[in-house]
């Protein structure tokens, strides 16, 4: 019979891994791969599975391989960043996300990725303004405006910092991402019952939130609060 087409096999590895079948899922893109070596679709598939598992130079390398052979898709330089920011490389993650800016001005993961990268160095406005592009191309990005929360409070802005969580709270009342940086928040203003409420809501909704978790402890101080 006729042999399915390459977007059909990737559209079938995605069912395989969805329903417990990754070995599957890895075999049809391998598939693809054995004919075409350079398929984009199935390179950042594989990549963002190989992510998912946590072979992280394996997906580092899919990406890199993608990015290669189609160094004008923005998308293959985020997957390339996103694997490169996992395994903490993140002076090539930077390149990789910049360069996917500069191919698509409104890859707002892109930009998200960014200002996440610039709080890790501490560099809070810089991840504001990150965080700021991000909401212009996508205004309901939840991260976006996570990372513009974060990137307020690092920089002492707590009255803008607290809009923005009172926002993110109403649309995402179960996100323990959302609580935890409520709780951050509250620590700064030194209403440690507050916090620990918080905390306490991140970790009914996430038990291994490992943040919520260091945080719940250091309450009595928060002397070194993670962010």
């Amino acid at each position: 019979g006729e042999q399915p087409s390459a977007d059909a096999l990737i559209r079938l590895a995605a069912m395989d891994r969805t329903s417990g079948r990754p070995q599957e899922a890895y075999a049809r893109l391998d598939s693809i791969l054995a004919h075409d070596k350079t398929n984009l679709r199935a390179l950042l598939s594989k990549s963002a599975m190989l992510l998912d598992d946590k072979k992280l130079e394996e997906a580092a390398a899919a990406a890199q391989l993608a990015t290669q052979a189609h160094a004008d898709s923005a998308e293959a330089f985020f997957t390339l960043g996103r694997a490169e920011m996992a395994r903490n490389r993140n002076e090539p993650a930077i390149a990789a996300f910049k360069e996917a800016i500069r191919l698509n001005p409104r890859a707002s993961g892109a930009h998200v990725a960014l200002a996440q990268l610039s709080l890790k160095a501490g560099r809070p406005a810089e991840a504001v303004n990150f965080a700021r592009d991000a909401l212009t191309s996508s205004p309901a990005n939840p991260d976006a405006r996570l990372a513009l929360a974060r990137g307020l409070m690092a920089s002492g802005d707590l009255q803008r910092a607290e809009s923005e969580l009172q926002q993110l709270t109403k649309q995402f009342p179960k996100s323990a991402a959302v609580h935890l940086q409520n709780g951050m928040l509250l620590g700064r203003k030194k209403d440690l019952a507050g916090a620990r409420k918080e905390f306490d809501e991140a970790l009914k909704l996430d038990p291994n939130y490992v943040a919520a978790s260091y945080n719940l402890g250091r309450i009595g101080s928060m002397a070194s609060p993670v962010l």
